[in-house]
């Protein structure tokens, strides 16, 4: 017997699945939830779909809408279905995500479950989807971004234009900064940097959302970064944090470096010089008191990614 093109694809999508096993209930009970949540799209949607999930992030997908809700079902918002589905079988029912910059959701009424438009958050607060359409002028750049390996920097600045930047090494079909083409001629070649460029993958997106800057991690490795509006205005090193695949964090605060300010002038750095506009960014290795490398300077391959004072 000849299955439909529509129950192939609601079968790949369930084959997809990483998590079989529903916390409040059975598999059937998990199945039965997707396949509601599923029963609406059409068959252009669940095609969309399922090449978002086999692309795993690596390819600029479009939003797939549901109602935000799911009937005759208590279970969680469409969205942390879909990413416990697909993406993070240990999501917790009440988790906030973040409704990455490229993404549409943009009401209360439906809701893109595609989990590659989705983050989790690194640093747990409330945040409101920012439209997608929303760009910095085109004449004015609003960061501009330094590659190192270890304490010699690769090529020359980049300027960002648009309101979000991919930086990566492999991300097919992708467009922005591509570390595997900065000046090759003089790029150093110690084995550990050739394997902490190996491992950039699909790399980090750097978004200006409003006031802030945000940090999506879509590789497969951590990163590790730190801005001065991240701690304290009074500390005297500023803390590493460690942002896991699949996470974002809010990196910067104009907001906040603009009352900090003050305070940091007639503070130190142990660190040396460090402009306040400023993100250290490093790929998989992370550095200070906690790691091997006490300075970002002895880490293989990093950004430093310098904002426009307002």
């Amino acid at each position: 017997m000849f299955r439909s093109k529509r129950g192939s694809l609601l079968n790949a999508l369930w084959q997809r699945s990483r998590d079989h096993s529903d916390r409040d209930g059975d598999t059937a009970s998990l199945k039965s939830v997707a396949f509601a949540m599923l029963a609406p799209l059409s068959e252009h949607q669940l095609r969309t779909l399922l090449e978002a999930i086999d692309s795993k992030g690596g390819e600029r997908s479009p939003c797939v809408f549901v109602n935000n809700s799911i009937p005759d079902a208590q279970v969680a918002a469409p969205q942390l279905l879909a990413c416990r589905l697909w993406r993070w079988p240990q999501v917790l029912c009440d988790e906030k995500l973040k409704c990455l910059l490229f993404c549409r959701t943009r009401d209360s009424c439906t809701v893109c479950i595609n989990p590659y438009h989705w983050s989790r958050i690194a640093k747990a607060e409330s945040i409101e989807c920012v439209s997608a359409d929303k760009h910095c002028p085109d004449t004015v750049s609003w960061c501009e971004i330094a590659y190192w390996e270890l304490n010699e920097r690769i090529g020359r600045l980049f300027p960002v234009y648009e309101s979000s930047i991919n930086v990566f090494t492999d991300l097919p079909h992708g467009s922005g900064f591509c570390l595997k083409n900065v000046d090759v001629a003089n790029k150093r070649m110690e084995s550990v940097i050739t394997r902490t460029h190996n491992k950039i993958g699909f790399g980090i997106m750097i978004s200006r959302e409003g006031d802030s800057v945000w940090v999506y991690n879509r590789s497969k490795y951590p990163v590790f970064l730190n801005s001065h509006t991240l701690d304290p205005p009074t500390v005297r090193r500023l803390t590493v944090h460690k942002i896991l695949p699949g996470y974002s964090i809010q990196a910067f605060d104009y907001e906040k470096v603009e009352k900090y300010l003050p305070v940091q002038e007639k503070i130190r750095s142990e660190e040396g010089p460090f402009d306040p506009y400023t993100i250290r960014i490093s790929f998989a290795k992370g550095w200070g008191p906690k790691y091997s490398r006490q300075s970002i300077m002895s880490c293989p391959c990093w950004l430093e990614v310098i904002l426009v004072r307002r």
